[in-house]
């Protein structure tokens, strides 16, 4: 039985706890130090070979587990309060891609409605009947032609990061988001703003592997999970940004031409975090996992105290006989291991029911949603900038929640709470296309399916790619697993994306020409997907809370 120490600092370190532990129970441990990594495989050995001496106590092997137990609840009790301020800011910086990734997929949702109205970009004065001068095939192009880029981004993200690092992909991926949404700004065809948007597309691929890749490598165990979520954090805070600056640069420039505004300016937060990086240099350390994996021990190190992590160095010199095993002994990294099969199953499954729920539909056609229910375009734009809000507030609450409740309980909940958004949403266009004249709740009915859906993807498929798919592979295959998983997510993105439009006006003309029957039939799938995301993620994706990364390797 454990006794309280009186001496409260004594367990102000996650280490002291365990050592604390692990002396009251009468085992020995030397050379232990607080690692980066937790290497809880040591402190399983350890208190394996106190179970194989007493063997014939069965107690004994009971009281052990219990032991674990209560180290891991006292270190977590600790670490939660003592997450280094110079991690935090690091992640931070990091998070700015993924900014800059959120607002430019989602610009373009405020901007089509100008667009489409904009004379002197078309050189025409005849706007097709009803629809303005983007057809719907435009859209479906303009909307999804950044996603297909993304997907080649990501898939390069893993080769990217091996050769030049984390630092060297953050650089990369400014590249791209600096000068792309300068060339969409000063597009004088459709097709050269198409380009722009690919361009641009290749940017945020890279950002969607390379960011989350990083925060999880560089966080300890304990706050992975909170420390991921700022990536989905911040996409969605970039999301919001493109909505409310779409909606007051809309309502302050009277001319169709403020389109080019809404776009451009997606290049400034980039710049500034190239700015910061730069004159900041210890905002952005490189990764020590992947210093390590290079034998940059020295600058490993130097990392480590860059990130306030500086006591780790111990059990990163212990590694170094590890790393230099023969070849033969060095795990398997190829898709033909049974684990990083398994794995890679879970990470693509998770990536794309992301998108087959609708989500990206709600969010680029969000506004055009709305204004099909009633609303005119800036209120149209306002709204969904209330939701997003919403949606802000929902991820602030599993990022607390996330290390301690769990990934997989979150997602449940958060799924359940999906459906009844979704079905609200339908019943929404079910009662415009009966009553579409008379009906003065049937708008604000789709708001509330908008902000209940959204709120729930927060808490569910909306951070699980961004915290649950780096924590599902082992060391070696990491990266390859990630870029591999967020590619998959680009291509059902675009999938999802591009069929919005034409399957709308699809259901719409078998349901008798009417857009309001053809949205409820399209929402129906998306409830049936959300469905089959809950038994997916139930049966196949791995409870990862609380799980060092060297467990996945074990």
């Amino acid at each position: 039985m454990l006794q309280q120490n009186n001496k409260s600092s004594f367990h102000q370190k996650p280490i002291c706890s365990l050592l604390y532990c692990l002396g009251k129970a009468g085992l020995k441990v030397e050379n232990m130090e607080d690692p980066l990594l937790n290497d809880q495989r040591e402190l399983s050995s350890v208190v394996g070979q106190n179970n194989n001496k007493k063997s014939n106590n069965t107690n004994d092997k009971n009281n052990n587990n219990n032991i674990e137990k209560e180290c891991t609840n006292i270190n977590n009790k600790n670490n939660h309060m003592n997450i280094p301020s110079q991690l935090r800011f690091t992640v931070v910086n990091a998070a700015i891609g993924a900014f800059c990734f959120g607002y430019n997929t989602a610009s373009i949702a405020g901007a089509e409605l100008y667009l489409d109205k904009d004379a002197v970009f078309w050189k025409s004065s005849v706007a097709s009947k009803n629809a303005g001068f983007l057809t719907d095939w435009k859209k479906g192009i303009l909307v999804s032609c950044i996603l297909l880029s993304g997907c080649v981004g990501a898939l390069l993200a893993s080769p990217v990061y091996n050769k030049i690092g984390s630092r060297g992909a953050h650089t990369l991926q400014n590249i791209f988001f600096i000068f792309g949404p300068i060339i969409m700004a000063f597009a004088n065809s459709f097709w050269m703003l198409v380009a722009a948007r690919i361009f641009t597309g290749f940017g945020v691929g890279i950002n969607s592997s390379i960011c989350n890749l990083y925060i999880s490598e560089i966080s300890p165990t304990f706050c992975r999970g909170q420390l991921g979520g700022y990536g989905a954090f911040s996409v969605t805070a970039g999301i919001l940004f493109a909505y409310i600056f779409s909606s007051i640069v809309g309502a302050q420039i009277d001319s169709p031409g403020v389109w080019r505004i809404m776009l451009g300016i997606g290049s400034i937060p980039a710049i500034f975090q190239v700015m910061l990086s730069t004159t900041c240099c210890g905002l952005l350390s490189e990764s020590p996992r992947w210093l390590k994996s290079k034998d940059r021990f020295d600058d490993a190190r130097k990392s480590l105290k860059a990130l306030g992590l500086e006591q780790s160095t111990h059990h990163l010199l212990q590694q170094e006989q590890n790393l230099q095993q023969p070849p033969h002994t060095r795990r398997d990294t190829s898709i033909c291991n049974h684990k990083s099969r398994s794995a890679l199953i879970a990470g693509i499954g998770i990536n794309v029911l992301q998108q087959v729920c609708g989500i990206n539909v709600v969010i680029y056609f969000g506004p055009q949603i709305l204004k099909n229910a009633g609303f005119q375009d800036v209120a149209s734009i306002a709204l969904s900038a209330g939701v997003s809000i919403a949606q802000l507030g929902a991820i602030l609450v599993l990022m607390r929640l996330v290390d301690r409740v769990g990934r997989k309980p979150l997602a449940m909940i958060g799924i359940a709470m999906m459906i009844i958004g979704l079905a609200i949403i339908a019943v929404a266009f079910y009662i415009l296309a009966h009553d579409a004249t008379t009906s003065i709740f049937a708008p604000w009915l789709a708001v509330l399916g908008m902000l209940l859906f959204r709120i729930a993807f927060s808490l569910s498929l909306g951070p699980m790619p961004y915290i649950v798919t780096s924590e599902l592979f082992t060391n070696a295959f990491r990266s390859k697993g990630v870029a591999i998983s967020w590619a998959a997510n680009w291509i059902s993105n675009f999938g999802v994306t591009l069929s919005f439009p034409i399957l709308k006006d699809l259901f719409a003309s078998i349901a008798g020409n009417s857009p309001e029957l053809g949205s409820v039939c399209l929402f129906g799938i998306y409830i049936l997907m959300s469905i089959f995301a809950a038994v997916f993620i139930w049966k196949y994706v791995p409870e990862t809370a609380g799980k060092d990364f060297e467990d996945s390797d074990s």
